[in-house]
Order: C-alpha cells, then structure tokens, then sequence
C-alpha cells in the first residue's frame, strides 16, 4: 500500500504554475520549445528591441520574449503611466518588459502597471479579492488597494486613471515593505508621459 501524498504537498504543487505567472507578471514558456527552436524564434521574436535599443533574453525568463532593459526605455514602451518613487531611497535592481507591460525589481519587490482597467469597478472589485483570497481593501495615496499578505506572495493591487499598479513580493518580505512602496510612489508625475 502506498503513502498518501501530503495534502499541503498537493495543493502547493497544484497551485504552482498560478503563482509564478504573477510572481513574474508574464507567466512562462508553457510551449515546450527546444532549444534550436527557441534560438530561431528569439531573432524573430524581440518585441522590437533592435528599436529600443534594450537586450532581449531567452523565451521564459522571465517571460516569452522578456526583454531586459534601461528602466526609462522599458517605461517609455508601456501603454500605462509609470511611476517611480519619489525618494530615491528605493533603487530599481531590474527593469524588463512582457509585451507593454513593464515590470520593475526594487530589491526584493516586483512593480508593474497594466493597462485595460477602465471599467473595472474600484473598490468592489478589490473587496470580491479579498472577500475570495484574503487580505483587505486599504487606502494608499487616496486610491483604494488590496493589501494582501498572503504565502506565498504578498500582493498591493491599486488602479489610478483606469491602469493597474501591483507591487508583489515573496512571503518573506513583510506586507509594510509593499505598503511602504506603493505610498512612495510619484503619481502625480509618471516618468513616461
């Protein structure tokens, strides 16, 4: 007779692959390119970074067709409004961009802004979040957010002028860290319009 797996065991390994889409904010390579394939599609593929003058990086990392870059030339590709903190005590560590949704790494927090939010309706929306996943509906800057400490990652999900902005870190980073962030945030002045 064989063990039975451990239920926690089981639902973390079922919950994986939904937790490093957002983690990432691109998801992963679920193709199952191989290597030659993916050498050949990177040429074609580089969500024209020749023109933006920013290196592009493998299929799945941390993205299909991620490209790594300056902060400001990843900013100035985005759709959304981008804002940086104000004080400077934060320091990006990484910048990339998934399509146009750009994507910045302060440390041990991930920053990114999604365009498409205009009829999501604020704060109802984020009270069904927490309502279904926990973690509550806060005000930051004057802006309704979902403040969600959760493990494995802790998310801070505002929307301003109909565009999201999510800050995400692992659980081990505490949820103040996120908050502390989020209200650091220049939104009166987006570096990319």
């Amino acid at each position: 007779m064989s063990a039975m797996p451990n239920a926690r065991v089981v639902a973390t390994l079922a919950a994986f692959p939904l937790l490093i889409g957002p983690l990432t904010g691109c998801g992963s390579d679920a193709r199952g390119a191989t290597d030659a394939s993916r050498n050949s599609s990177e040429k074609v593929q580089t969500n024209g970074a020749a023109q933006a003058g920013v290196e592009t990086v493998p299929i799945g990392t941390p993205c299909p067709g991620a490209i790594h870059g300056d902060p400001m030339k990843i900013a100035a590709a985005s759709d959304a409004p981008v804002y940086l903190p104000r004080t400077g005590t934060h320091h990006i560590t990484e910048a990339w961009r998934c399509g146009d949704t750009p994507v910045f790494v302060f440390d041990d927090v991930q920053l990114s802004f999604e365009s498409g939010w205009a009829n999501v309706e604020i704060p109802e929306k984020f009270q069904d979040l927490a309502n279904d996943y926990g973690g509550s509906v806060e005000p930051v800057q004057g802006l309704s957010a979902w403040v969600a400490p959760s493990s494995p990652n802790d998310e801070v999900l505002m929307v301003k002028d109909g565009n999201a902005i999510r800050l995400l870190a692992k659980g081990s980073v505490p949820i103040e860290h996120l908050v502390t962030l989020a209200e650091d945030l220049d939104l009166a002045n987006p570096v990319n319009r």
